[in-house]
């Protein structure tokens, strides 16, 4: 395998989007990557779910899962696609995108609140059948749900 084409396979295995790869006069390669460090199943998953271009803003939470570890990061965001190159550049694994819901950092607590027996670090949370289940109830009722659920557990 030439060395254009690991570099190639290697950029491919941790999910960079190629623009262009060149190979310079003193035989060092330059690759150049499109939209920092998001993979294109990435960039397709948050046009699925409608998600703005970089730089609209859309005040949201998102429910990202780490395809190696499961864990789930529940986040809060005005711009989504700027916040996942930034998490791509500081996470190593794929990630799936399970859910968008129109949400400000309050609703971002009371999701925390909810799953704090579940936390794993941070915004980082197991990905157990408790926490399957909040998601999938936020799929379907976002806002009456969480406020529910928050209030009943104060």
């Amino acid at each position: 395998m030439s060395r254009p084409q690991e570099i190639i396979r290697v950029c491919d295995e941790f999910g960079l989007r190629i623009e262009d790869v060149q190979i310079l006069p003193n035989g060092a390669v330059s690759v150049k990557v499109k939209d920092g460090y998001m993979p294109d199943d990435l960039h397709d998953q948050m046009d699925a779910f409608g998600v703005p271009p970089v730089g609209q803003k859309r005040q949201c939470v998102y429910f990202l899962k780490g395809l190696t570890t499961g864990n789930i990061k529940i986040g809060y965001s005005h711009d989504l696609r700027n916040r996942m190159v930034s998490i791509r550049t500081s996470c190593a694994e794929r990630l799936q995108l399970l859910l968008i819901i129109d949400g400000d950092q309050s609703t971002e607590a009371a999701i925390h609140r909810i799953l704090h027996p579940w936390r794993q670090t941070g915004e980082w949370f197991s990905d157990s059948e408790d926490v399957l289940h909040l998601i999938d109830r936020c799929r379907q009722t976002p806002g009456q749900f969480i406020q529910y659920m928050d209030e009943t557990r104060h």
